[in-house]
């Protein structure tokens, strides 16, 4: 069953990337991301399916798509292409749930922008850091009233 699920996920990754252009010409932007997304989402449940070479598979396959949708201009930073912003915040957010690294693996150099870091990491954590902020301020200001207290 693993070596099928294999092959399964690389045969995903080829038929998308053979029929890339095709895909994102066909004029419905929202169609090409989420397609995308939802190959994401396979992907992200072929890895996790406790096999082995089933999560190096689709990690390799995963990079190759995302080397190939870069380096054609489809998956770019906001910055480069304000157009492919949902694209690129979706691909990261999803991705980070079961591969956190390869975001810094693949885009060092977005990786190293601290601006654009922080807000990769609040798009992919859907704006938690705020609220965590929140949190952590009223925390703190019970843990002081408490010491407060003890004196």
């Amino acid at each position: 069953m693993s070596e099928t699920r294999v092959r399964a996920a690389t045969l995903l990754s080829k038929v998308f990337l053979h029929f890339l252009t095709l895909l994102d010409g066909i004029g419905e932007k929202a169609l090409f991301e989420d397609l995308w997304i939802t190959i994401v989402g396979i992907m992200d449940r072929l890895g996790n399916s406790g096999q082995g070479d089933m999560e190096e598979a689709v990690n390799e396959n995963l990079k190759n798509m995302l080397l190939v949708l870069s380096s054609g201009g489809y998956l770019a930073p906001p910055d480069e292409k304000p157009e492919r912003e949902r694209l690129w915040v979706e691909t990261w957010k999803r991705i980070n749930r079961f591969q956190p690294g390869l975001f810094k693996e693949l885009f060092p150099e977005e990786a190293s922008k601290p601006v654009k870091a922080r807000e990769m990491d609040v798009a992919v954590r859907g704006g938690r850091e705020s609220a965590g902020e929140e949190m952590g301020g009223q925390g703190g200001e019970e843990k002081e009233e408490e010491g407060g207290k003890e004196d």
